[in-house]
């Protein structure tokens, strides 16, 4: 059976809550990523921190991961990574302390961009994350020329301050 080539503008996002990502990995990588060919992976509640080692669970085919881990306390966390040949740049925004987010450029075959926002937002945390993305995902697809801007992680919509979700889904010209 020949399967027909995916369109080369698609980009295909794979999102987990792996709720530890070492001892999930090889699921993840076997089960999910591999088997779906995806170009982007973004995990949250990775549960790492400095004493894991940077090259951790190194995909083939795959970047290394790019980790925001939780510092003080067990717990949540973000990690990204992206099939060779993917187009990325990790962005050197400074987040809010509290906040578990990355952000990266992603350039498509048709050379625009994205602005791809990787978060975890844990249930307890108020609207604080949420009112930051709304004020800064403009200033950001500006400064580095993106076209669009995904946000893709676990945010926890169905416990949070439904007026802060709203703002941040509304469209500005």
């Amino acid at each position: 059976m020949v399967r027909p080539e995916r369109p080369s503008h698609t980009l295909k996002i794979l999102s987990a809550n792996v709720c530890c990502l070492r001892t999930n990995i090889r699921d993840l990588t076997h089960n999910c990523v591999l088997r779906h060919s995806a170009d982007v992976v973004v995990v949250t509640e990775t549960w790492l921190n400095n004493e894991v080692e940077p090259t951790f669970g190194k995909i083939r085919g795959y970047t290394q991961w790019g980790r925001r881990d939780r510092p003080e306390q067990a717990g949540g966390g973000v990690a990204v990574c992206f099939k060779e040949g993917v187009q990325a740049q990790h962005l050197d925004v400074v987040p809010p302390p509290h906040m578990e987010v990355m952000f990266f450029r992603v350039v498509l075959a048709d050379r625009s961009a994205i602005l791809l926002c990787a978060m975890y937002r844990p249930p307890r945390q108020g609207p604080a994350s949420l009112q930051y993305l709304t004020g800064a995902l403009d200033d950001l697809m500006l400064e580095h020329r993106c076209r669009h801007v995904l946000v893709v992680g676990d945010l926890n919509p169905h416990l949070g301050n439904q007026h802060a979700y709203e703002s941040l889904l509304m469209c500005r010209a």
